[in-house]
Parts: structure tokens; C-alpha cells; sequence
């Protein structure tokens, strides 16, 4: 049975679909009660804040890909220039 769609836009919607497969499960169980009183250590901390290496890292990815896209924007012919602008 053919839906129209193309082979590669199905392979996509079905990554897609075992992604969220894996993932909502997950989030659907509830905590477990007293999971939070269970374990008394510094390092078994509900608690989370990135440490500024997380944060770097971060700023990284994102300067990377403005700086793909400027490079890609400027050397790809995406706009074509008129004859007035040439």
C-alpha cells in the first residue's frame, strides 16, 4: 500500500517514532515515593545546576553553528543577483 510518501521521509517518521518509543515511557512512571529521603549523600542530589564547563560547552555549539550558517550563507548560491545588483 503506497502512501505517496517517499522511502527516506519514512525511515525519518519511523526513527522519530522509536525515539519517542524509548523516551515517553519513561517520563510516564511516577517517582517513587520517599525516592528522595532514601539516600542521604552530597552526591545523590535531586539538585542540578551546570557547572561553567556545561555552560561553555554550550556557548561553543551554539557559536559553531552561527558560524557554519555565515559560511554556508555567504559561499552557497542561495540568492541569485539581479543584473541591477551585479
Amino acid at each position: 500500500m503506497s502512501t505517496g510518501r517517499p522511502d527516506s521521509t519514512r525511515a525519518h517518521l519511523g526513527s522519530y517514532a522509536v525515539r519517542l518509543n524509548v523516551v515517553v515511557p519513561g517520563q510516564v512512571i511516577p517517582e517513587i515515593r520517599g525516592l528522595e529521603t532514601a539516600y542521604q549523600e552530597a552526591g545523590l542530589s535531586f539538585q542540578y545546576a551546570p557547572s561553567l564547563l556545561e555552560w561553555l560547552v554550550g556557548l561553543f555549539v551554539g557559536a559553531f553553528a552561527v558560524l557554519l550558517f555565515a559560511v554556508a550563507f555567504a559561499s552557497l548560491p542561495l540568492v541569485t543577483k539581479s543584473a541591477e545588483e551585479a
